[in-house]
């Protein structure tokens, strides 16, 4: 019978709106799934980590020990502190940042062997005895790779140029120019003392949940002593601005559902009466009301299916372009498509049908076979007040 109706023509205005509102809604769905998640995996580059621990006194080490035996976490340090350097008769005030091996855990730490030199990723840190410092600072102090610096009562040699930093921090940080130096060489500098201000951080990464219970375990214990900070903190700008992405074309794909349904209404009324007949022929040979029930009901679940499964496809062409027009600005690397927007997809189909054409198919129940012999058997009974009021 479906299959009778779509090679007459009858059903294919009615699926046609159905597979507009499925592609807006699916394409909608995908696009703020993936851009969403992208974003959060930024957010966990601008922190270096996936959470981090923050307090003004050093990280204890059994805090270090926890993190990796008990939840297997990999865990880096910093130091984080304004100071002065001095290089001749130059001083410079800097923002300085000691870390241990491992730093990044997230993102990506990116350096050169000069101003002019090719920048590389790295995943070492300075060696003893030496600093890598932004390219600023080697133009204000008239410096290059290779000279030395004074930092406090220490004296390092230039090995390096940083070109990107993950986690570069706040105004200040990013006013004054960085300076890295490796996490063992920070006391011998002699800086460090009561009153300093200095942020010392703890980063881990490894599996979310057990980051998470290990952070909030120690939120629990330290109370305020410690700041817990996470990658939607880092995030929370551009999470923003993918929010109201998001909600815009949520509201375009709404109207156009809207639209759709209005379309599956006006198409589902005119189908029902070129049905009239036939149902009527049905109840003349001892159809049931139930029996017509199940058959409409299997009809429209059928073309939600299908009517869907082409929506599907259409939004997830649609998103793909969409994502290739924000792909420069959001970085190349996505997360794949997930399964929740085809879902919604084929819930955006059912309720369409359901919602906007079976209340007016199911008047088809009340057509009374006399109406196989009298065309005015039937008059009024498409009447459109119920179904309005359903689809509103």
């Amino acid at each position: 019978w479906l299959w009778r109706d779509w090679r007459g023509g009858e059903l294919r205005l009615l699926a046609l709106a159905v597979v507009v509102a499925v592609a807006a809604v699916t394409s909608v769905s995908w696009l703020a799934e993936r851009v969403g998640a992208a974003t959060e995996a930024r957010a966990a580059d601008l922190l270096a980590a996936d959470r981090a621990v923050e307090r003004p006194e050093p990280i204890p080490g059994g805090w270090v020990r926890r993190a990796r035996s008990e939840h297997g976490l990999a865990t880096a340090r910093t130091a984080e502190f304004p100071s002065v350097v001095v290089a001749g008769e130059r001083t410079q005030l800097v923002s300085v940042k000691a870390v241990t091996p491992g730093y990044p855990l997230r993102g990506e730490l990116r350096v050169s062997d000069g101003l002019d030199g090719a920048e590389r990723a790295t995943t070492e840190t300075p060696a003893p005895g030496s600093v890598w410092v932004a390219p600023r600072l080697l133009r204000l102090l008239g410096l290059s790779v290779g000279d030395r610096l004074a930092l406090g009562q220490g004296e390092f040699r230039i090995a390096g140029v940083i070109t990107l930093e993950p986690d570069r921090g706040s105004f200040f940080n990013s006013l004054a120019p960085r300076v890295l130096i490796p996490y063992a060489d920070l006391e011998g500098t002699g800086l460090i003392g009561p009153g300093s201000r200095v942020r010392y951080k703890l980063l881990v990464a490894g599996d979310r949940a057990a980051a998470t219970a290990f952070t909030d375990a120690l939120a629990a214990e330290q109370g305020n002593a410690v700041e817990i900070e996470t990658p939607e903190d880092q995030g929370r700008g551009v999470g923003e601005v993918v929010d109201r992405a998001r909600r815009f074309l949520g509201l375009g794909a709404l109207l156009t559902v809207v639209v759709a349904g209005v379309a599956v209404l006006l198409t589902v009324r005119h189908y029902a009466e070129r049905q009239v007949l036939a149902v009527a022929v049905m109840r003349a040979v001892g159809a049931r009301r139930r029996r017509l029930t199940a058959l409409f009901v299997a009809r429209l679940f059928w073309l939600a299916l299908f009517a869907g499964a082409v929506g599907a496809a259409l939004g997830f062409v649609v998103h793909a372009g969409m994502l290739a027009l924000v792909a420069d600005l959001i970085g190349r690397d996505i997360p794949p498509p997930g399964w929740r927007p085809l879902a919604v997809g084929w819930l955006t189909a059912a309720a369409a049908l359901f919602g906007f054409a079976l209340p007016t198919l199911l008047r088809l129940r009340d057509v009374p076979p006399m109406r196989v012999l009298r065309r005015e058997a039937a008059a009024g009974l498409l009447r459109a007040g119920v179904p309005v009021a359903v689809a509103a």
